[in-house]
């Protein structure tokens, strides 16, 4: 055999080598190297390098070496991060998503040793996609997205960048003499700012610090994820996963793509996770393994199937099917509800024919939904996730902002649209790289087997409304479909909603669901057409006119209100008015105010009244005190009310102020209402006092 060193060195590495070699710079002129040039000096990095110095203002060449260090760890975190972004992954706190995160915090961190306030991601990504987009036209097609979630993340992490930093300064400054900060310390910058460990373990070491204690970051930080995965999982699928494999069965033979009917002998048994010979009625908690099942286990978004077990003399209920560990065992979770079963038994699956059904039509109208989003949104659009059930799927995907009703309405009209033409399903069987360059979807991070189940809903070549655009919708899917797109009855689209930063979620129902669903909102529609005495046309112009009216009566009242509560308290109150150093001062409790309106139409009647005055007032509205100060111009200089009215609402644990003249606050314990206006009277003799 031939011998051969292996280097280490990745493609990327050799244009190094070649530099030196040629004398060459990266753009082909001649140039005298002092030291071996590496992939940062090749075009891969230095046009990339060009941009972030003209953001940065400071020129690679003659710049020192942490400044150059800064540019090489943007460059290359940012060209990273827009390949993970073109490839569907999101930021996120687990997995790939907080890779990417990292990659991102870590870069803009860097951008601000080069210029303090610039962002510099999204405008480098640019320049990766210009450069790059040639040979991968991934870049390109979704390039929008990529810019739109560096741009949205490095901004949400921009906020929180100087807190942070501020933090660290505060640890470091209180840890000066052992130039050690606490583990705890570290987890807090995380929780709290999001700095990931690496970023303030370098900034720390640049200044000579340490963490004393890292094993307590990492217990904090295991603790965080056991809670997570506690959140996430019932805490058994461990032990659960390693009965089964002790058991050493076989993988079960799966029939349920041709059939919903199969006879089977039963090759395991368990009762609350532990393995039993025999079980007999009535028992819960039982879970049956078959040789062979035509019950769907749940998995790729679609819920597990349900049914019954069946035999002479006994039946058990299948209410889950679950497919557990990775050795292709699928379990039927439910009760037994007579007779005794033991291994070994032969028995007819029966899967739910209705239910299934009803799971085909939304796993087929989420494929359907899912390409009507990228042709209505653009190819950025990716599944992050899904659910599929008998009464609703639910479907998850990248994209930045909200939905405008026009685009719901255009996803919803062109998915029904493909219903309608009853479009034929067919299910292949390829390479996988076939099926990639076919233009079938995959989803990042999903484990595919070199032969893969692809799923097309595809329009016969004479009636395909996009002539030579292939099929309508392509994905690679391991999960139950019906046979055309007119079995899926209809799409009704009912929410979308935001589940975190570039993630949408659509939710829908179809079939039996859907005209469900349109019969409820008829029968609601007619109801309210009855009860508002308007056709179901006219409604939305009925309400209308009923809101107007509403407030145009809400005004009345209130007007009425301060009206009312000025002429039945204005002489009373007034009768109060102490006279204190020439002016009028009064201090009043109001105890059936409707609003700080009223109160302030009061104050503003009694200061007209009195003359040279100030007027100070309270009251408990909603159940929180809330005041008002009033001062004549005469009176405001020496007495100004967004001062006396700023203390009293502290005095009751809240906050106030506004102009010398005018000024209103509130506080959060109304037993304090009388203590703060005494201490509020207490403070204006104490103005009025002063020497002018």
């Amino acid at each position: 055999p031939m011998t051969n060193v292996d280097t280490g060195a990745g493609l990327e590495r050799w244009p190094g080598p070649l530099l030196w070699e040629s004398g060459l710079d990266w753009q082909g002129r001649p140039r005298r190297w002092t030291k071996p040039p590496t992939n940062y000096d090749s075009d891969l990095f230095q046009s990339i390098i060009a941009r972030i110095q003209e953001l940065s203002g400071i020129e690679y060449e003659g710049a020192d070496e942490a400044a150059r260090r800064a540019m090489r760890i943007v460059a290359e975190h940012t060209r990273a991060a827009t390949f993970l972004i073109a490839d569907g992954v999101t930021p996120s706190n687990e997995g790939r998503g907080y890779v990417l995160r990292r990659l991102i915090r870590r870069g803009t961190s860097f951008g601000q040793r080069l210029k303090q306030g610039r962002q510099f991601l999204e405008a480098t990504s640019q320049a990766v996609i210009d450069h790059m987009a040639g040979h991968h036209p991934n870049l390109g097609e979704q390039a929008r997205f990529v810019l739109q979630t560096l741009r949205s993340e490095e901004s949400r992490f921009f906020d929180t960048l100087w807190q942070g930093r501020s933090q660290l300064e505060e640890f470091k400054k209180a840890s000066a003499a052992t130039k050690q900060i606490r583990g705890a310390d570290v987890f807090q910058l995380w929780d709290t700012h999001g700095f990931p460990p690496e970023l303030t373990q370098e900034l720390l070491a640049e200044d000579g610090f340490t963490v004393a204690d890292p094993e307590t970051f990492e217990s904090l930080m295991e603790e965080q994820r056991r809670r997570s995965r506690a959140a996430a999982r019932f805490e058994g699928d461990v032990a659960r996963v390693q009965t089964y494999a002790e058991l050493g069965l076989q993988p079960t033979e799966f029939l349920g793509y041709e059939t919903t009917r199969a006879f089977a002998s039963v090759a395991a048994l368990l009762v609350e996770g532990r393995p039993v010979r025999e079980v007999s009625a009535p028992a819960g908690g039982v879970e049956v393994v078959l040789a062979q099942t035509p019950f769907y286990a749940e998995g790729g978004g679609q819920v597990g199937d349900r049914g019954e077990l069946v035999w002479g003399g006994g039946r058990f209920a299948v209410e889950d099917t679950q497919a557990v560990g990775e050795g292709g065992v699928i379990a039927h979770v439910g009760r037994l509800e007579s007779g005794s079963l033991a291994v070994g038994d032969a028995v007819e699956a029966r899967v739910d024919e209705s239910l299934r059904a009803d799971t085909m039509r939304n796993h087929t109208a989420t494929h359907i939904l899912h390409a009507a989003l990228r042709k209505v949104l653009g190819t950025h659009v990716r599944q992050a996730g899904s659910l599929v059930a008998p009464d609703r799927l639910r479907f998850d995907f990248t994209h930045m902002e909200a939905l405008t009703p026009e685009q719901i309405r255009e996803v919803e009209a062109l998915a029904n649209r493909v219903v309608r033409d009853n479009v034929p399903v067919h299910v292949d069987h390829q390479r996988y790289e076939e099926a990639i360059a076919g233009g079938a979807l995959a989803f990042f991070g999903e484990k595919y087997a070199d032969v893969v189940r692809v799923v097309g809903v595809c329009y016969p070549e004479d009636a395909d409304p996009e002539p030579g655009q292939g099929c309508f919708s392509r994905e690679l899917c391991g999960g139950t479909h019906v046979h055309a797109s007119g079995d899926v009855g209809a799409i009704v689209i009912t929410s979308e909603s935001s589940i975190g930063a570039g993630l949408r979620r659509l939710e829908a129902v179809t079939g039996r669901a859907a005209i469900e669903r349109v019969r409820t909102q008829e029968e609601r529609l007619q109801r309210l057409s009855a009860r508002l005495r308007a056709p179901p046309e006219s409604l939305a112009q009925r309400v209308d006119a009923i809101l107007e009216e509403l407030e145009r009566l809400r005004r009345e009242v209130e007007e009425m209100r301060r009206r009312s509560l000025r002429e039945s308290l204005g002489e009373q109150v007034a009768a109060e008015a102490r006279d204190f150093s020439g002016v009028k001062v009064v201090v009043y409790g109001v105890e059936s105010a409707p609003n700080v309106d009223a109160l302030r139409v009061l104050g503003d009647d009694l200061r007209k009244r009195l003359g040279s005055a100030f007027v100070l007032l309270g009251a408990v509205i909603a159940g929180k005190p809330a005041f008002v100060g009033m001062a004549t111009p005469d009176v405001a200089s020496r007495c100004p009310s967004g001062e006396i009215v700023r203390a009293v609402a502290q005095a009751a644990g809240g906050s106030g102020g506004g102009r010398p003249e005018a000024a209103q606050g509130g506080g959060t314990d109304p037993s304090r209402l009388e203590a703060a206006l005494a201490a509020g009277r207490r403070l204006i003799e104490e103005k009025l006092s002063a020497p002018a």
